[in-house]
């Protein structure tokens, strides 16, 4: 039995189903990406939740919010916390323009400092 066959043979087949399943896929963030497929690992790709399946098929995906709606009740807590750091990450990816095609995981990406006031100083 060749195990790395079977897991890629099994990481290849959920990856054309998420792809057909979320169409846009492809183009998420890698930490999108990989924690859909730690998702689909665990629950298989049919997994069925709506508000996480509503918030990744926005145009652009709200990743911050697949982020809260991604726990798996059966899972792991330190799987749960990798997905949702994943999606975390994801989401500032898109707000902050960074590279899709990195793996930020396991490192978080720190939220960008709102943009500066630029309404001028008005003394009273």
């Amino acid at each position: 039995l060749d195990v790395n066959a079977l897991v890629q043979s099994k990481l290849a087949a959920n990856d054309a189903a998420l792809a057909r399943r979320f169409p846009a896929f492809g183009d998420w963030p890698a930490d999108a990406q990989l924690a859909t497929h730690s998702m689909a690992w665990a629950m298989g790709t049919g997994f069925s939740f709506p508000r996480f399946e509503e918030a990744v098929t926005e145009d652009p995906p709200d990743f911050a919010t697949a982020a809260s709606q991604s726990k798996m009740s059966n899972g792991a807590p330190k799987r749960n916390a990798a997905n949702i750091r994943m999606l975390l990450n994801a989401a500032e990816v898109l707000s902050q323009g960074l590279d899709p095609d990195v793996l930020y995981y396991p490192k978080a990406i720190p939220s960008a400092p709102p943009p500066p006031d630029t309404q001028p100083d008005v003394a009273a």
